[in-house]
């Protein structure tokens, strides 16, 4: 199903209430969450979230409080099935430089207070610094014990963006309806859709992408054939 000459899909059409009007442009998306906005303690409910509802695991529970030696861990992870166990290490910051990884790691290396090998640094900045990239390599190289991961703000938006509910508790429904893709909030043009509900839409090989149209953030699946 095609869209052509700025017209829109008829599943998506009959879902919205648009008619057969010209579109507006499209509503460009965020490629990173605002982070910043989450206080320190939000934050590592956020990586909770994510641990069980991204990466999988049955549980997710924070390790220690305030004033505690917690041994570089944050949250502690497990599965039901099979075991093993995962620390993550939350850092709400504005800029996570090598020092700050490599302190990281050491601290979690040289304590270890759960026999816990492997650790995931979550920090909520965006990491592009090529050095960054390197000192990861040199801490492997160092501590060939641990499983070393990381994960920066661009790489925890990307995972986040098919996960509504997750952005929608944190960063409220108009966030959750601009960032997530193939979501639809239906206008008042549709009198079956006044609750304003999300729809899924999905369309064979289309693409993703979300427009404003006056008060209303829509979303759909096109194709651009």
């Amino acid at each position: 199903m095609a869209v052509e000459d700025g017209g829109l899909a008829d599943p998506l059409r009959l879902a919205t209430g648009l008619g057969n009007g010209p579109l507006p442009p499209p509503r460009p998306q965020a490629e990173v969450l605002p982070f910043g906005h989450l206080p320190p303690r939000r934050f590592e409910d956020l990586v909770r979230r994510i641990a069980v509802d991204v990466d999988g695991y049955d549980e997710a529970d924070r390790y220690g409080t305030d004033g505690q030696n917690q041994g570089g861990i944050d949250i502690v992870a497990s599965r039901a099935v099979g075991g093993g166990q995962v620390a993550y290490q939350c850092k709400r910051v504005e800029k996570f430089t090598p020092t700050d990884l490599r302190e990281a790691v050491e601290k979690f290396a040289v304590s270890q207070p759960l026999g816990i090998t492997e650790l995931i640094i979550v920090a909520s900045c965006v990491a592009d610094d090529t050095h960054l990239f390197q000192d990861l390599q040199k801490l492997r190289v160092r501590f060939p014990e641990l499983t070393i991961r990381t994960r920066y703000g661009r790489r925890i938006s990307d995972d986040l963006r098919s996960h509504y509910a997750i952005v929608e508790e944190f960063w409220g429904r108009p966030t959750a309806e601009v960032f997530c893709t193939g979501t639809v909030t239906a206008g008042p043009a549709n009198s079956d859709m006044h609750t304003g509900s999300r729809t899924q839409i999905s369309i064979a090989g289309g693409d993703a992408r979300v427009f404003q149209i006056g008060g209303s953030v829509f979303g759909g699946t096109f194709n651009g054939d």
